[in-house]
């Protein structure tokens, strides 16, 4: 059996087959370091600064070119708060390496465009699970049956 290096975050210490000290942080090994596709979403929250911003925020989504060439990109959509009429969410939804600073060169590039129209509160989520309804799993079966 190789000889496996684990690392703990809290110290600089290198231990075969061992831990470094006790630490309620995770030890990762350092031979198995994997880049690992997931879902995941970035959300992008606007706060408006007035109606007429709010209308213009929708108006320039509408007019975004899709971004095919984006790796792993799943749709981007726009929702209108339900209870504050000045607040947008931009939803980016992934299926791929999440980035090391958890969020996409585009969503960065989104949040930055949309800053003109309020303040921006940019996030990201990754899918821990998920539950599906009787009624979309069997839509799910037809159309891969088809």
């Amino acid at each position: 059996m190789p000889n496996r290096l684990f690392f703990s975050r809290s110290t600089k210490f290198l231990h075969p087959y061992k831990l470094a000290h006790l630490s309620l942080k995770p030890c990762i090994p350092l031979t198995e370091k994997k880049e690992v596709t997931v879902n995941w979403i970035e959300i992008i929250q606007l706060k408006s600064h007035s109606r007429p911003d709010r209308e213009a925020a929708v108006e320039a989504f509408g007019q975004l070119l899709n971004p095919e060439y984006e790796e792993g990109l799943g749709e981007i959509t726009l929702f209108c708060s339900l209870d504050i009429e000045s607040d947008l969410s931009i939803r980016i939804a992934w299926h791929s390496v999440m980035p090391q600073n958890r969020k996409s060169r585009l969503g960065l590039q989104l949040a930055a465009a949309f800053a003109r129209f309020g303040h921006i509160y940019h996030s990201a989520w990754r899918q821990c699970s998920a539950l599906i309804s009787e009624q979309r799993r069997k839509v799910d079966e037809h159309q891969t049956a088809v």
